[in-house]
């Protein structure tokens, strides 16, 4: 099945080959296994979420789309995520990746979806198809390094702050997973159950099923610490190509257990500049750390009336609809 555009020889291909697809997007984002950064998207049963076009019958531009639900006020709101979006360097500037955005925006329409957004981008072409920036995304540099004085303010202060909590004498244990995929389900649940129940009431829905597909990611790292046996704080630790050095999606029952994993990654990466994402949770570090930000999402409502695009902004700036870096695509 195919859809096309015979006057400018674009057709949608739905039979696309998915080494087609990587050849793409290895090309574009200039890495080998692009496609396993996101297994969760990446999928045979996912494929109508998935716009490759080709021009003149050339595999030339591509985007997914990946759904997501929330909260707000007791009511379920539905979203899409627009992700991977790339063109073949040799065929851009004839406005195909417009073309597959809007094939995209149609798909989530058809499934009624409030609204759609990209993490941030500065991009031009979003400005054109009338997406808004919005939100801030916080994140603070650690260092040990004399070169940047916030990062080794942001470090010292760590130090102080971890000191104090050794001081206290707790019974604490920090584990390292690598090869999360090989976890055993009984792991998996323990650690999906504990982030569920302490995740923001703002963040978005993480189903079971999603967050064993998160675990195939490579390059990722997970961290737990327990008191007593029992689990107070998850983070993990880079993912696929783009999070490098970076500690993201910390869950915690109290904040210090989050800093003493922040503490023990430092510690096995000293020779690192580190970056550390406190996601939704960021006023709980604001008299540790200082923060940089950068925009958050580009964002447009599908559903003006339900959804006004200001008040969605304003939702998105006040963090209360919040995507997580553990389900970012």
């Amino acid at each position: 099945m195919q859809n096309g555009d015979v006057k400018h020889q674009i057709v949608r291909d739905l039979n696309f080959s998915f080494n087609d697809l990587e050849f793409l997007t290895n090309a574009c984002f200039q890495t080998k296994n692009y496609l396993s950064n996101f297994p969760q998207v990446f999928k045979e049963e996912l494929r109508d979420f998935l716009f490759l076009i080709k021009y003149n019958n050339k595999v030339a531009s591509f985007c997914s789309l990946f759904p997501f639900s929330f909260q707000l006020n007791g009511e379920r709101i539905s979203a899409y995520c627009i992700g991977s979006v790339c063109t073949d360097p040799k065929l851009r500037k004839l406005g195909l990746a417009m073309k597959t955005i809007q094939l995209a925006e149609k798909k989530a329409i058809e499934n009624a979806a409030d609204f759609i957004f990209l993490f941030a981008d500065n991009n031009k072409l979003y400005n054109k198809l009338n997406y808004i920036s919005s939100g801030k995304t916080y994140l603070a540099q650690i260092s040990s390094s004399l070169v940047n004085k916030t990062s080794l303010n942001n470090y010292r202060s760590l130090i102080n702050k971890c000191n104090d909590i050794k001081s206290e004498n707790l019974n604490l244990k920090i584990i390292t997973q690598t090869n999360l995929k090989e976890l055993l389900n009984i792991e998996k649940s323990k650690i999906w159950q504990f982030i569920v129940l302490n995740s923001p009431f703002s963040e978005c829905i993480l189903s079971y099923l999603e967050f064993c597909d998160i675990l195939k990611i490579k390059n990722m790292k997970m961290y737990y610490i327990t008191e007593n046996q029992e689990i107070m704080g998850v983070c993990f630790y880079n993912k696929g190509d783009d999070f490098q050095n970076v500690i993201h999606s910390s869950y915690y029952k109290d904040r210090k257990y989050a800093l003493m994993l922040i503490h023990n990654i430092f510690e096995e990466n000293k020779e690192k500049d580190i970056l550390f994402f406190p996601g939704a949770f960021f006023s709980n570090f604001e008299d540790i750390f200082e923060y940089v930000y950068i925009p958050s999402m580009s964002i447009k409502s599908l559903n003006e009336k339900k959804f006004p695009i200001n008040a969605l902004d304003n939702l998105c700036s006040k963090n209360s609809i919040f995507v997580s870096s553990l389900q970012g695509t």
